[in-house]
């Protein structure tokens, strides 16, 4: 279950509500078939977005598609993904008297991993990114990616590797398909134009943004030439 959350704006009514009003109609778009599978679940709520999902190892790719097709249009969105299902303790309710309670610690754990990191990041909790490369095992690691980068598996699991500060895994969501090399230098340098403008606490996310890219263009890069080797 991720739950995600887009960079806020601060400049008016107006404009909060048209940030908001194009992360709800990209969200919407790009999840529409990923809605049309049974156990699958979406909800929005301001600037929030919760989805459930039976098949993580499915559903992480047309995650990984929000948040690429939000950054085009400008909006960081930064989220996680973990292990487990939100189910919500029976509680005594009225018709307009809803609760709803937690409970287990899994929307706690999703919120505690997406503010680890700054930036547009797509994090993966450890015991959930271990088991979707159970496969191959040694890509947990940046060098056993690239000892055994000719092992067969799913092509999405390429784009799961650790954080540089090792403390979880993310996916590098930018290395989707269908982006050329040349792409990634671009979508940095516009993001590095709008950081010059920026204050430090917003720098920082643009920053981070802007290393994530690089390292998903480095992963892509890298595994073409080596693959082609």
């Amino acid at each position: 279950m991720p739950r995600s959350r887009p960079h806020r704006s601060r400049l008016g009514p107006s404009t909060a509500y048209d940030k908001l009003n194009a992360f709800y109609n990209e969200t919407f778009h790009t999840l529409d078939a990923f809605c049309d599978i049974p156990g699958n679940e979406v909800e929005m709520f301001s600037d929030s977005l919760f989805i459930k999902g039976g098949d993580a190892a499915s559903a992480i790719t047309d995650i990984a598609l929000v948040f690429s097709n939000l950054l085009r249009k400008g909006l960081l969105l930064r989220g996680a993904i973990v292990r487990g299902k939100l189910k919500f303790d029976t509680r005594l309710t009225k018709p307009n008297f809803a609760k709803r309670l937690p409970d287990d610690d899994t929307l706690a754990r999703a919120a505690g991993l997406e503010k680890m990191q700054k930036g547009a990041r797509f994090m993966i909790e450890p015991q959930l990114a271990n088991e979707l490369l159970n496969t191959v095992p040694d890509w947990r690691t940046h060098e056993g990616y690239l000892r055994s980068i000719r092992s067969s598996a799913d092509e999405s699991l390429r784009r799961i590797c650790p954080t540089p500060d090792s403390t979880s895994f993310e996916y590098l969501y930018y290395w989707s398909c269908g982006v050329e090399i040349q792409e990634y230098a671009t979508r940095i340098k516009d993001l590095k134009d709008i950081v010059a403008m920026c204050d430090k606490t917003s720098r920082e996310h643009y920053e981070e943004t802007i290393a994530l890219i690089q390292r998903s263009g480095h992963r892509h890069k890298t595994t073409l030439e080596r693959l082609a080797q």
